[in-house]
């Protein structure tokens, strides 16, 4: 894990605790490569359980290359569409960590924090004198606009709600925050878009910001609702790192 303060001709920047597109990268790899190592195991089990005698004919042989062939070929297609799918979210990531590096001193980034208990990570979450932010990535190429209280993507909605997902995570942060700390800890959700185009620009939708990588110093830098004192800003800080999973 990455603990930095970043400098520029003497100027300080933002606390960084942990490194952007982790877990992506790791997860896609092993979602990649699994069903390939569990692909070969099978047909070597079955190959031998069928022919357990070294002598086959040439036909029969030819058809059963043919067929792991085909499998094979079936398990890489779909190990590749996974791999892209997670690179490209980790890329995502790592562009709005950038933007994130340069935020002023008195605020905290935390990449990939892992609550205990959490089956997933959460992109990216920000303390500072502004309040407490998670801020979901989303490295979508097409373009995303706000209809009534959803989000299209390419004028549909997509799979699964981003909104809901951040809001989940806002949800799951807040209440261990406000546990260990004693009292309610407000906790404000950020949807950036790295990739594509936002219509509209910086607006809000169902109590969540949205934004690019470029508008993000911005949006998190401006007096927000729920601000926080130097020291409480310190102590929300030292909590996480105490909940951070990958710290046990």
């Amino acid at each position: 894990m990455v603990r930095t303060k970043k400098t520029d001709g003497g100027r300080m920047f933002a606390e960084v605790v942990g490194s952007p597109g982790v877990r992506p990268r790791f997860v896609g790899f092993m979602r990649g490569v699994f069903p390939l190592l569990l692909f070969m195991f099978l047909a070597g089990f079955f190959l031998r359980a069928a022919f357990p005698y070294p002598a086959m004919t040439r036909s029969v042989a030819g058809l059963l290359l043919v067929g792991l062939c085909v499998g094979l070929a079936l398990v890489l297609y779909a190990g590749e569409k996974r791999l892209a799918s997670y690179f490209k979210g980790a890329q995502g990531e790592e562009q709005v960590a950038r933007a994130l590096h340069l935020l002023p001193p008195g605020f905290t980034v935390f990449h990939g924090l892992l609550l205990r208990g959490a089956v997933s990570d959460m992109d990216h979450v920000v303390v500072g004198p502004t309040g407490v932010f998670v801020v979901e990535t989303k490295n979508w190429a097409g373009t995303m606009s706000v209809v009534g209280q959803d989000i299209l993507y390419d004028g549909r909605r997509p799979d699964r709600s981003p909104l809901e997902q951040v809001k989940q995570a806002v949800g799951a942060l807040q209440k261990s925050l406000s546990e260990r700390c004693g009292r309610s800890i407000p906790v404000s959700p950020i949807i950036c878009f790295a990739g594509g185009r936002l219509e509209g620009g910086v607006q809000g939708v169902a109590g969540v910001m949205l934004c690019g990588p470029d508008d993000l110093r911005h949006v998190l830098t401006e007096p927000g609702e729920f601000p926080l004192s130097e020291a409480e800003a310190a102590a929300v800080a030292g909590e996480l790192r105490h909940m951070d999973r990958r710290n046990a």
